[in-house]
C-alpha cells in the first residue's frame, strides 16, 4: 500500500491517536520493514531500538520526523552478556551453539569464536518511558524475544498485532522455541496469523565449494511470524483497538480480509461509513 492510500484509509477509520510502532532491533541490515509505509504516511509513530552503535548512526542518519531511536538493549530489566559478532545480524544476548561452524559452514564458526562479551544493562519494555502504548511491535534480537514478552505484559495486552523471529532449530544456547513464544503471547490473546518470512540456510559439507552455486538452502533456521489479537473475538475489544488492528491488517499486512472483519464491527451501526469504506475499498484498493 502506498503512503497516499494507507493515510486515506486511517482517516477513514478516524482513530483517537497515531499509532504507536516498537521496533525491538532496528538494524537497517535486512529487508525494508513492514510499518514503512505506515510510518511514511505520517499517521504512526516509530520508536525503536537498536544497541549496534553503526546500525544506530545509519538509522538516525536515515530517520524521518516521526522516528525516534535509542540504543537500549531490551529484555528482562537486569545484566547480561552482549555476544558482538563480526555479523551483526548474529550479534545476541545468548551465544551461538558451538556445533553451528560444522553444520553451516565456517563463516558461521568465525561468529561464533570471535564473539566479543560485552557487559550490557536491559530495560524492560514495560519500564520504559518512551514507550506508553503499543500498537504493533516488531522484534527481531536473536533468541532474545521470549524475555522481552515476558516483562512487557501491561503492553502487550492492548497490543493489537506483532511480528517476530522464531526458531524451528535453536542456533543459541537455551533459545526458547516457538512453542515457548507461541505460549507468552496467548496469555495476551495473540495467536499466529501468518508466516512473515521462512529463512534457510544451506547446509555445510566437503562437497559445498565443489558444487558451488547448485546446492539450495533447506534447513529451515528461522521464520518471521506476525501475530494478532485473536480476531475471533473482535466483539469483546475495546474499539480503538479494533481500529488499530484494521489499519495494521490494511498497511503493514496487506490484509485486506482482516481488515474489512475489524470494519465490519466498526460500522454495524453506521451504514454511511459502512459504504464509505466499500466505495474507498473499491476505487482504490481492490483495483489495484
Amino acid at each position: 500500500m502506498t503512503p497516499d492510500t494507507i493515510k486515506t484509509f486511517v482517516e477513514l477509520v478516524d482513530p483517537m491517536s497515531q499509532t504507536m510502532v516498537v521496533d525491538v532491533g532496528a538494524s537497517p541490515i535486512t529487508e525494508t520493514p513492514p510499518y514503512d509505509g505506515l510510518v511514511k504516511s505520517g499517521c504512526a509513530q516509530l520508536i525503536g531500538f537498536e544497541p549496534d552503535r553503526q546500525s544506530l548512526d545509519t538509522l538516525n542518519a536515515n530517520k524521518g520526523p516521526n522516528e525516534t531511536y535509542f540504543s537500549n538493549v531490551v529484555g528482562d530489566g537486569g545484566p547480561k552478556t552482549f555476544y558482538a559478532t563480526p555479523a551483526t545480524g548474529l550479534s545476541s544476548t545468548k551465544k551461538l551453539c558451538p556445533w553451528v561452524g560444522s553444520y553451516f559452514g565456517p563463516r558461521w564458526g568465525k561468529q561464533a569464536v570471535r564473539a566479543t562479551e560485552i557487559p550490557v544493562s536491559t530495560v524492560r519494555l514495560d519500564a520504559f518511558d518512551a514507550v506508553d502504548r503499543m500498537d504493533f511491535l516488531k522484534i527481531d534480537i536473536q533468541g532474545g524475544e521470549l524475555e522481552v514478552f515476558e516483562n512487557a505484559g501491561r503492553l502487550l495486552s492492548q497490543t493489537a498485532m506483532l511480528q517476530t523471529e522464531v526458531a524451528l532449530m535453536s542456533f543459541y544456547e537455551e533459545q526458547p522455541s516457538f512453542a515457548d513464544i507461541q505460549n507468552e503471547l496467548t496469555k495476551f490473546d495473540l495467536i499466529p496469523f501468518r508466516f512473515a518470512t521462512v529463512n534457510r540456510r544451506r547446509i555445510f559439507s566437503r562437497f559445498t565449494r565443489k558444487l558451488s552455486g547448485k546446492i539450495r538452502p533447506s534447513q529451515i533456521l528461522d521464520l518471521d511470524v506476525v501475530f494478532v489479537k485473536n480476531p475471533v473475538r473482535l466483539d469483546q475489544f475495546d474499539t480503538e483497538l479494533v481500529k488499530q488492528m484494521a489499519i495494521l491488517a490494511f498497511s503493514v499486512l496487506g490484509a485486506v480480509d482482516l481488515a474489512c472483519k475489524c470494519l465490519d464491527r466498526l460500522t454495524e451501526d453506521n451504514p454511511e461509513a459502512f459504504e464509505a469504506f466499500a466505495e474507498f475499498l473499491n476505487a482504490d484498493v481492490l483495483k489495484t
